[in-house]
């Protein structure tokens, strides 16, 4: 989607595995603060709370389409 993510990189510049590991450390850096939960987060992306655990982790990465959407509320 060549749009930047929450750490700031250009998702089109940088290889998939290097994507993840950055959108995977910045989600997870974003959930850091005790007041937000990856329940919560779920819920307004309309995902399972396993969903955003794995997207967190770098287990899995969101479609292009749900990567709008956290990146939406992650703000």
């Amino acid at each position: 989607w060549g749009e930047k993510h929450p750490c700031g990189i250009d998702t089109v510049s940088v290889s998939s595995v290097t994507m993840s590991n950055a959108y995977a450390n910045a989600l997870a850096a974003w959930l850091a603060p005790s007041d937000r939960a990856q329940t919560s987060l779920a819920k307004r992306i309309g995902k399972s709370q396993a969903a955003v655990s794995r997207y967190a982790t770098g287990d899995r990465f969101p479609d292009p389409a749900t990567a709008k959407v956290i990146d939406r509320e992650t703000g």
